[in-house]
């Protein structure tokens, strides 16, 4: 939506210090929520955890601006969640309005100091009107007006959604034209209008479903596992999907990339949309399309929590799992044991999960994972049985307290993504990473701002092939004054890397890490340990360092470069 239109009609000649957008997923909690609107102000990552402290920052941030604050999509029917998150709203200078959607008309009625507007469906013209620009976008020749009459029928059954007007229009717009094609459509519609067992809105979504190419129905049905309002990013999906073997290599483009047109494909047929969410761009599905998700793949898919634990009937045929993770009582894995047919599990917490460790019959029960996700857990023990899931091709373990990987990690030889980006506890990576000769993405954490650096990095990094992201490096001498930087030199890495403990490093073997052809490498960071000379040694240092950085790259061949001296920021141009 244009929140900028929306502010120019809300805040009539009264400038705005800001206009910011947050999701809030269903039942959010309100540390998350606050958080979540401190990084919508700020622009920056919020770390803190005590929700006083949280709720002072916030009106600290809100005070004296006139800001528009858009909470979209909120959930949260209780009546304390808009009284404890008011107090640090009204901070804001006179004038600031705070626009609140929802899809629940109890959630307005939980406080009376909000202005209710219920919105109404659209007129069956302004679907026509939506429907038509998508459906003739792009086509040249030909008459318009003899579909007129077959597209005015199919925007009525669109039941005044914009969404449904729009996801038909992009499938019309594939049929160039056809007249005939355009009846079809009309008449799978109504043929499905006359089901009672589904709602009046999804049928329409239906037929968009219905004439999508086979691979992309499965890998829109499994986004089934995604619970509503939750926020992802393009290549965590894809990477998921990749694991699964929904898509695979044509031989003549990288399987991401195949993966990336299939969510592109999707994301232009609002099957996704776009969440403009701070540090990247983020995407969500609507409601309405997670509604059709969850039904044409309710054979496969399940989602557990604690109001709903009940054992589906057949259990062999689940092979996707959801559990949603209450803050407050224990996390009961046995009740996943039932599906010994598990290709994914993923644990949703609505807030940090204390889970401290994962019991090893996990493993062992679930042998046929593709896919696991434990990411925002406080799970800082993973067992050896881990290695028991040889079929693993995708280990999350994002934002947890993980200090240590087992060395059975190394026996998962099929694992293509390895995440462990804000793993900020993690010091040491297995001694047998380079057995993983699938890997694809090492996600280490990489944060331009908090840099924590491994004790070593394992031999072996080089016989990684087939890696491509590879985000942290750390250089490390041996073998008589040898360091180990020129095991870059076969990898092709993209998109970030910092390399650290570059005082390690020699001249030939920064020549030989050969950086500057790896073309797909957009931002570098060169750093230096804090404690590797006095200040009276800093001008030493840096012109070793400078030539260092002369044998890795010219700075021409990098978007973004950020070299880190002892106690200083320069550019190593000067």
């Amino acid at each position: 939506m244009d929140w900028l239109k929306v502010a120019k009609d809300l805040l009539v000649d009264q400038p705005l210090k800001g206009i910011f957008t947050v999701l809030n997923p269903e039942k959010c909690d309100l540390r998350i929520a606050t958080k979540m609107i401190i990084e919508a102000v700020t622009s920056k990552k919020c770390e803190l955890l005590s929700l006083d402290i949280l709720q002072q920052r916030l009106g600290d941030h809100l005070c004296k601006k006139r800001f528009l604050l858009v909470i979209d999509n909120i959930w949260a029917e209780g009546f304390q969640f808009w009284e404890f998150l008011r107090p640090s709203l009204i901070t804001g200078e006179k004038g600031s309005r705070v626009l609140i959607t929802t899809q629940h008309e109890r959630v307005s009625r939980m406080t009376s100091t909000i202005l209710n507007i219920h919105l109404k469906r659209l007129k069956d013209e302004e679907c026509w009107q939506i429907l038509r620009e998508y459906a003739f976008s792009g086509w040249v020749g030909g008459d318009q007006h003899d579909l007129e009459s077959v597209g005015r029928q199919i925007a009525s059954n669109c039941q005044g959604s914009p969404l449904a007007a729009k996801s038909l229009g992009v499938l019309l717009s594939d049929t160039h034209g056809e007249r005939e094609q355009w009846e079809s459509i009309l008449n799978e519609m109504q043929i499905l209008g006359d089901d009672n067992n589904t709602n009046s809105i999804l049928p329409s979504l239906q037929i968009s479903y219905q004439h999508l190419p086979y691979h992309l129905k499965q890998c829109f049905a499994f986004c089934s596992i995604l619970p509503l309002g939750v926020e992802f990013e393009k290549d965590e999906l894809v990477r998921l999907w990749i694991a699964d073997g929904l898509v695979k290599s044509s031989g003549k483009r990288r399987v991401e990339m195949e993966a990336g047109r299939c969510f592109d494909d999707l994301l232009w047929r609002s099957f996704f949309e776009i969440s403009h969410s701070f540090p990247n761009l983020k995407f969500r599905v609507p409601s309405l399309m997670l509604e059709l998700a969850q039904l044409v793949s309710k054979q496969e898919s399940l989602t557990l929590s604690p109001d709903n634990s009940q054992i589906a009937d057949p259990p062999e045929w689940i092979r996707y799992a959801t559990i949603l993770c209450s803050k407050h009582g224990p996390l009961a894995f046995d009740m996943i044991y039932h599906y010994g047919n598990l290709r994914l599990l993923k644990l949703c917490p609505t807030m940090k999960l204390p889970s401290n460790q994962v019991p090893s019959a996990l493993f062992s029960q679930l042998t046929c994972l593709r896919a696991l996700d434990l990411s925002y857990t406080e799970l800082d023990l993973m067992p050896d049985s881990v290695g028991y899931c040889i079929h693993l091709r995708y280990l999350n373990l994002r934002n947890t307290l993980i200090k240590t990987l087992p060395e059975k990690v190394c026996d998962l030889f099929n694992l293509q993504t390895l995440d462990l980006r804000y793993c900020y506890w993690l010091m040491d990576l297995p001694v047998g990473m380079s057995r993983l000769v699938n890997m694809r993405h090492l996600c280490l954490h990489l944060d331009w701002d908090r840099v924590t650096a491994f004790r070593s990095m394992p031999s072996g990094i080089d016989k990684l092939l087939s890696i491509q992201t590879l985000s942290r490096f750390v250089v490390v001498s041996r073998d008589g004054g040898k360091c180990n930087i020129n095991e870059l030199k076969n990898l092709k890495i993209r998109g970030e890397l910092c390399i650290l403990n570059l005082e390690a490093a020699t001249d030939d073997g920064s020549k030989e890490a050969n950086l500057s052809v790896k073309e797909y490498l957009h931002k570098l960071m060169l750093k230096w340990s804090n404690d590797t000379c006095k200040d009276a040694q800093q001008l030493d240092i840096e012109k070793i360092g400078y030539k260092i950085h002369q044998s890795l790259l010219t700075p021409a061949e990098f978007l973004t470069i950020q070299q880190l001296w002892t106690g200083s920021t320069r550019n190593p141009e000067k």
